[in-house]
C-alpha cells in the first residue's frame, strides 16, 4: 500500500488489526499481548488512526475501554478489510503456484467425524508450510464468515441455497432421546414427543444453534407442553454422563455420539418435522485451495 494510499485511507491495515484487537478485548494489555507489541506502542496507533479519521471510535476511562458507536460501524469494516486483504494474498499466492499459508475450518462440538484427526494429519503432511487452524463456531456462523470469506471450510445443515456456496453432505443423522436404560422411555421402540412432558431434558446449548434451540421447545408447544430444560451441555461427552446420572433425558442427533456408555441407551424420537436430517461440507465457489480440496476429500473417504 503506498504513502499516498494510505493518506487517502486515513488508516493502515496493521492499524485495523490493532483496532479489532483493542475492540473485541476491551483491554489494552490483553490487546497488546495479543497482537505482539507493547501497550504504549498500541495506545499510539490507535490515537493516530483516530486522529487520521477524525472520529472518536473508544472511549477510555478507569473502568476499561468501550467502543463508540461510530467504532461498532468502523469494527464491523476493519474485519471485512482485512479478511478480503487476508483473501486476495492468498489468492494471488495460489493462481502463481506459490504455498498456501493458512486454512481456516470451522468445526462445532456435536459434530463427530471420525476421519477428522487423519485428515488434518494428512493435510499437514502434504502442506507442510501450511497453518491450519480450527475454530469452534456455533453452526449458524459457518455460512457468514464463508460468504465473507474468513473461513475456507465449514458444515452446515442441507440444503443451502446460496449461488457463491458449494455444498457436498457428509453426516445423515435423525432426532433421537438418550436415557438411562432403566427408564420409561427405554421400552419404547420410538418415543412420541409428547412422552417427554414432565420430563427434564438435556439440549445442547441455546447459543451454539439458537435456531434449533427454539424449533424444539416450539416442536414442544405443538404437542400440548413446554419442554423443562434442565441443563445445556456444551460437549456431547458429558450429556450421556448427565443422563446416566439422572439430571435429565438428552436430546440429540444420532452423528451427535459415536458410542454411548452401557448405562444410557437413545432411541428415535417422533413428531419432529423434519425426523431426519443432513450434515453438509461448505465452502465458498470461489475457492481455489488445494488445501482445502484435499481436507474435504480425506474428510470423505468412508
Amino acid at each position: 500500500m503506498s504513502a499516498e494510499s494510505i493518506g487517502f485511507l486515513g488508516f493502515e491495515l496493521r492499524q485495523l488489526t490493532y483496532f479489532v484487537a483493542v475492540a473485541e478485548e476491551l483491554n489494552f494489555r490483553k490487546a497488546a499481548e495479543r497482537t505482539f507489541v507493547s501497550q504504549p506502542a498500541l495506545s499510539y496507533q490507535m490515537n493516530q488512526l483516530e486522529e487520521r479519521l477524525g472520529v472518536r471510535l473508544l472511549e477510555r476511562d478507569h473502568r476499561g475501554v468501550a467502543v463508540t458507536a461510530a467504532g461498532q460501524l468502523f469494527l464491523q469494516g476493519a474485519r471485512d478489510l482485512l479478511s478480503q486483504a487476508a483473501r486476495l494474498t492468498r489468492d494471488v499466492q495460489e493462481l502463481d503456484g506459490g504455498q498456501e499459508q493458512e486454512l481456516q475450518v470451522a468445526l462445532e462440538e456435536y459434530i463427530h467425524i471420525a476421519r477428522m484427526p487423519a485428515a488434518i494429519r494428512l493435510v499437514r503432511e502434504q502442506f507442510r508450510t501450511l497453518r491450519l487452524k480450527t475454530t469452534h463456531l456455533p453452526v449458524d456462523e459457518h455460512i457468514e464468515g464463508i460468504l465473507a470469506r474468513r473461513l475456507d471450510l465449514g458444515f452446515a445443515q442441507l440444503p443451502v441455497e446460496h449461488p457463491d456456496l458449494v455444498s457436498k453432505p457428509i453426516l445423515h443423522g435423525h432426532w433421537t432421546v438418550v436415557v438411562p436404560r432403566q427408564h420409561r422411555l427405554a421400552e419404547l421402540e420410538q418415543v412420541p414427543l409428547a412422552e417427554l412432558k414432565g420430563e427434564p431434558i438435556i439440549l445442547p446449548p441455546e447459543r451454539t444453534n439458537p435456531r434449533v434451540f427454539h424449533w424444539f421447545l416450539g416442536a414442544c408447544r405443538e404437542q400440548g407442553f413446554e419442554a423443562e430444560v434442565a441443563y445445556e451441555a456444551s460437549q456431547p461427552r458429558l450429556a450421556p454422563a448427565l443422563v446416566a446420572e439422572g439430571v435429565g433425558v438428552w436430546i440429540a442427533v444420532s452423528f451427535s455420539y459415536p458410542d454411548l456408555p452401557e448405562e444410557v441407551c437413545a432411541r428415535p424420537l417422533l413428531d419432529l418435522d423434519p425426523r431426519e436430517l443432513t450434515l453438509g461440507l461448505v465452502w465458498h465457489r470461489q475457492s481455489r485451495s488445494q488445501a482445502r480440496r484435499l481436507f474435504v476429500e480425506q474428510l470423505m473417504m468412508a
